[in-house]
């Protein structure tokens, strides 16, 4: 598996595009420098009042596919 550690600050309204329906996905970069995209409903456990902040471990497979997210870090 590989990893990507990422640190996203999403704000309250960008978020709310998910439950609008308006967004999908969640593009940024690794601390490694590789453009990172993945689905932006996987971020919804680590929403709260004032959007998403924080460093995120990302996990995915050999295609490249999403297989584990988790918080190492609240900013």
């Amino acid at each position: 598996m590989r990893r990507y550690v990422l640190d996203l600050h999403l704000s309250r309204n960008q978020m709310l595009r998910l439950y609008q329906g308006s967004a999908s996905a969640v593009v940024g970069y690794a601390r490694s420098g590789e453009c990172v995209r993945f689905p932006l409903h996987s971020l919804r456990p680590f929403v709260d009042s004032d959007g998403i902040s924080g460093t995120f471990e990302l996990r995915v497979d050999a295609r490249q596919r999403l297989q584990e997210i988790r918080r190492l870090s609240k900013a």
